[in-house]
């Protein structure tokens, strides 16, 4: 299965919490995904929602941004 991907560099905490907590809700288990974070904050409150959701999560600091690797798990 192709990943899926999700843009939120130019977002910010609560508006991106709230667009990956829509994002996962739409996976199902075993799917992919990547999402692209620039804000610090924001990426913490992501990993964490995301790591008490059953997904297993990779984090990777570019440039001036996050990437997020995630797989989602069953809940």
């Amino acid at each position: 299965m192709e990943p899926y991907f999700l843009d939120l560099r130019d977002k910010r905490c609560p508006i991106s919490l709230l667009m990956v907590k829509q994002y996962a809700r739409n996976l199902l288990p075993g799917d992919s995904g990547t999402i692209l974070i620039s804000d610090p904050i924001s990426m913490k409150d992501i990993l964490k929602y995301l790591q008490a959701h059953a997904c297993q999560c990779e984090c990777e600091q570019l440039d001036d941004y996050f990437q997020l690797k995630m797989i989602k798990g069953r809940h």
